[in-house]
């Protein structure tokens, strides 16, 4: 096995075929519970045949520059007090190709294939699914192959029945892809049936799902085949449930589109944690449900959770957000019950999730990503989410609190929820913070929050929340937050406290930000609700700008000047100084157009949503993206 990794932005585009070695990219996230180093294996997708063999070189991590930059120190010196994971240097994506054991037995499946021949190779393949299935073993690395560009009205798993097979071990798992030399992902049109379920009580372990197209296409009201919202709230385009000991399941360059929830993921009441998930590389687009609640994804209970390069778009409802250009109400629905709620997320991460990484995704058109167990969010895109990045915030909150780092992440264009006479219609927030425990903390660094979009005066770029994780109105100090290094421009709330200082606020840290809104008039730079306190807030080295008339900070009940806030913050090498940014107003469709596209937002999304491991384009990749947009701000590289 060797070690591949990309250089720059060239991702490995590969097909599937029989025959090429095992490279996986592995990613280095050391995490200080005790100073040891944890490395994180990011497994890829299959196939043997990338674009340019020559793209890739053997490389090393190289270190940061705590230069001013934007970067940091590799060394972790530049991470505060806190005992939290260092973040990796790079999150661009690369694919690791798999590879057939010398005794797996190869399954190929074709639309136009026949059930009578042995779907042994190429020249004869099966005709439907499940013959193909019935030839895999349990405990072997055996492959499930399905012909690219083909179409089937089935899933993987026959309605009611459930996946039981495992593969041999993490280096020679089951696999379920794709073989052919050209097309799209084999497409499989389940209807209002789950497309990939497992609900045993048994042990499944070393599993691979790679390369597939799921959609529910009796759910897509584009679509002539549209029939109805369907009345099984369970479906889902992958749910992985039960019990039974569950680990190395990986879920790669797949696209799920219109079910209920997309992909689903947790085990049973009381079973084992799963362990050693990886979702990677793939399109999450359009889950909805009238009459509950609907997600990208949902995942609670595993141990070791990896979330990278994926697209989160649109899920939770058929209307995104107040003036989404593509909303769609179906005729059989009510408009309030398609568009998407403080209920409805692009990723639900529960709070009993650990070790979570969520690294080079895309989150537009809805609510964002609810990373309830904390863990390391970095260099992802939020953009036109109602509720970007929550972190501790839960109805359910993690016991004793979380920890975690959110690095290097580009959040744009706020936008509030659909008007809708059930919930309020605000948020166009950008990270939401609650339940953060002094012993690891919480690190807020190197991110950009630029252009709120939101009509309303409520949102805010940073909202520590101190006296309610979630729907229950629990109160979860947060302690210990070091936000560092972070422009906030043109967002319409800066950063805020909501809590008592010092009891439910406390060991805050804001140093070296840039904290500037030229031109809204009804918002503030800084909002500290229970006032300064006594040693619970340091503030240092902030630039601050404020346009119009409109108050610069608020601390307590009082509104103050930026003269005061100096003297009432003891924050003497803070400065008042207007934006000069090298191009702060870019937007995500002028950079689709310098890449090959219309210049619009909703153009850039269409050609994200067409990523494919038979079609990667590493300038649709929010690593790219934020490089951008970083450049923008005159920010370098993490």
């Amino acid at each position: 096995m060797s070690i591949m990794r990309s250089r720059g932005l060239l991702a490995l585009l590969f097909g599937v075929a029989c025959t090429g070695t095992i490279e996986r990219a592995r990613v280095e996230v050391e995490r200080d519970g005790g100073g040891a180093a944890d490395s994180q294996a990011r497994d890829g997708g299959a196939g043997d045949r990338p674009l340019s063999e020559d793209a890739s070189d053997d490389l090393d991590a190289e270190g940061g520059r705590a230069d001013g930059s934007g970067v940091a120190d590799a060394s972790g010196a530049d991470a505060g007090p806190q005992d939290v994971p260092k973040y990796p240097l790079s999150t661009t994506f690369e694919w690791t190709r798999l590879q057939p054991s010398a005794d797996s037995r190869r399954s190929y499946v074709s639309a136009s294939g026949d059930d009578a021949n042995d779907c042994a190779s190429e020249a004869k393949p099966c005709r439907t699914i499940q013959r193909g299935l019935s030839r895999l073993r349990d405990g072997y690395p055996d492959w499930l192959m399905l012909k690219r560009g083909d179409v089937w009205y089935e899933g993987i798993t026959a309605p009611d029945t459930s996946w039981s097979m495992s593969g041999r071990n993490e280096s020679e798992p089951m696999v379920i892809t794709a073989y052919g030399d050209s097309g799209p992902r084999p497409l499989l049109k389940t209807g209002y049936n789950i497309g990939f379920w497992r609900f045993l009580d048994n042990d499944v372990h070393d599993v691979a799902l790679v390369g597939i197209h799921f959609k529910a296409h009796t759910r897509d009201p584009y679509s002539s085949e549209y029939e109805g919202n369907g009345s099984n709230s369970v479906n889902a385009g992958f749910r992985w449930t039960g019990g039974g000991h569950t680990k190395n399941v990986l879920i790669e360059g797949c696209k799920f589109e219109f079910y209920g929830s997309n992909i689903v993921m947790h085990p049973s009441n009381g079973a084992p944690m799963f362990e050693n998930v990886k979702i990677r590389g793939n399109v999450a687009y359009s889950a909805w449900y009238s009459g509950t609640y609907a997600q990208g994804l949902f995942v609670d209970r595993i141990q070791g959770l990896l979330i990278e390069g994926n697209l989160f778009d649109r899920n939770g409802g058929l209307i995104g957000y107040e003036g989404d250009p593509n909303g769609i109400v179906p005729p059989d629905v009510n408009e309030e019950d398609v568009a998407v709620s403080w209920f409805d997320h692009q990723a639900y991460i529960n709070s009993f999730n650990q070790d979570v990484v969520v690294a080079n995704n895309i989150f537009t058109g809805g609510d964002g990503c609810q990373m309830r167990a904390g863990g390391l969010a970095t260099n992802n895109l939020f953009t036109r989410t109602v509720n970007a990045l929550d972190v501790g915030v839960a109805s359910s909150p993690t016991p004793g609190g979380v920890a975690g780092q959110v690095v290097y992440n580009v959040f744009l264009e706020g936008v509030d929820f659909p008007k809708n006479p059930s919930i309020p219609t605000y948020r166009a927030n950008g990270i939401q913070v609650a339940n953060i425990k002094a012993e690891g903390g919480l690190l807020i660094e190197h991110n950009i929050f630029a252009n709120d979009a939101s009509e309303e005066a409520y949102g805010r770029a940073v909202r520590l929340n101190g006296t309610n994780c979630g729907d229950n109105g629990e109160s979860c100090a947060v302690d210990n937050v070091t936000f560092r290094k972070n422009v906030i421009y043109n967002w319409r709330g800066g950063f805020q406290t909501y809590g008592n200082t010092g009891s439910q606020v406390d060991h805050v840290r804001v140093e070296d930000n840039f904290i500037q809104n030229p031109d809204d008039d009804r918002a503030f730079l800084l909002h500290l609700e229970g006032g300064l306190g006594t040693g619970s807030f340091v503030f240092s080295g902030n630039v601050y700008f404020r346009g119009g008339d409109a108050r610069w900070m608020t601390v307590g009940q009082d509104e103050v000047n930026f003269s005061t806030w100096v003297d009432l913050a003891s924050e003497s090498d803070a400065k008042s100084q207007a934006p000069n940014f090298p191009a702060a107003s870019r937007t995500l469709g002028q950079y689709n157009a310098l890449h090959g596209g219309q210049a619009t937002h909703e153009d850039f999304m269409k050609r994200a949503r067409e990523q494919s491991p038979y079609g990667w384009n590493p300038g649709l990749e929010a690593a790219a993206v934020n490089r951008w947009f970083r450049e923008g701000f005159g920010l370098g590289e993490p």
